[in-house]
């Protein structure tokens, strides 16, 4: 996919992941997308996600080295220590992005 947008001249994109759990399976392999192009927000379901801790780590380091902070819809702050009480979507949002929320 990646180098389709580039030969298009994309050079953001808002994602969206959602797929039943293995959503860390695209972070771990898509780390080159996030290096490429700005993406100010990440759209991802959290309902089967925190069922796996080990899933769950990959994914939140994965978006903090990145400067991502998870929030919830309306923007507020969620604690990363506190995964497992995360609401069903979860929005990370590129810190150096203003206005955003």
């Amino acid at each position: 996919l990646l180098p389709i947008l580039v030969a298009r001249g994309v050079r953001g994109a808002i994602i969206k992941i959602d797929i039943e759990g293995s959503e860390s399976f695209v972070i771990e392999s898509g780390s080159r997308v996030f290096d490429t192009l700005e993406i100010p927000c990440v759209l991802m379901e959290w309902i089967k996600v925190r069922r796996y801790p080990d899933r769950v780590k990959v994914i939140i380091d994965f978006f903090v080295k990145r400067n991502y902070d998870p929030k919830t819809r309306s923007c507020q702050l969620l604690n990363e220590t506190q995964h497992i009480t995360w609401s069903d979507d979860v929005y990370w949002i590129k810190r150096n992005v203003s206005n955003f929320c």
